[in-house]
């Protein structure tokens, strides 16, 4: 009967302080992303994680969960692959098409939406010009010690002007079982 008790009180403890490690989790926010080495040889996740670290750095800290970061980032990819995957010409009608399907998406505001999307267009001619890689897929999921979030992304690269037909965020998402060699953690923003 003891050692009933002993066990409960241990159990009892330890999910104490798994509760109290995920609100801690919960309130932090990523460090930025130093983008000075970044490039086409960089990890895809690490590189559309730096493209959209002005968005996250400005996410409240409770927000800062698998779901919500997939949506950022998946809006992220998208944009990337229109300035990536279009003829010039058809850059600015594909940007416009493709906020509007994200202002319905995650039901915000068009113009706000519109206006993220120009940014993030603007910041991949101008911080991200020779990377010429297409997004195929990103997930965001919480490790399986549930203390740091991880960012999966595969893509290839295309030749300037190659067409991508569909938002990234109409795909499913992939399967990701074993090590993904285009992984990256949380705990590799902390402290920069």
């Amino acid at each position: 009967m003891r050692d009933e008790k002993q066990r409960q009180k241990t159990r009892a403890r330890k999910q104490k302080k798994r509760e109290q490690k995920r609100r801690m989790l919960a309130s932090r926010k990523p460090g930025w992303l130093d983008l000075e080495g970044l490039g086409p040889d960089a990890k895809l996740s690490m590189t559309l994680l730096a493209f959209a670290s002005p968005i996250l750095s400005s996410l409240p800290k409770a927000q800062f969960v698998p779901d919500v970061v997939q949506g950022i980032l998946e809006c992220a990819a998208d944009v990337w692959n229109v300035v990536v995957g279009s003829e010039p010409g058809q850059v600015a009608q594909r940007l416009v098409e493709l906020a509007r399907y994200h202002a319905q998406l995650q039901s915000i505001p068009e113009v706000q939406m519109a206006d993220l999307v120009i940014g993030l267009a603007e910041r991949k001619v101008q911080d991200f010009p020779s990377d010429y890689r297409a997004v195929f897929s990103v997930q965001v999921r919480w490790r399986d010690t549930g203390d740091e979030l991880r960012v999966y992304a595969a893509g290839a690269v295309l030749s300037p002007g190659t067409w991508i037909p569909a938002p990234l965020s109409m795909t499913p998402p992939p399967s990701h079982e074993g090590d993904d060699p285009d992984c990256f953690t949380g705990s590799e923003l902390e402290g920069r």
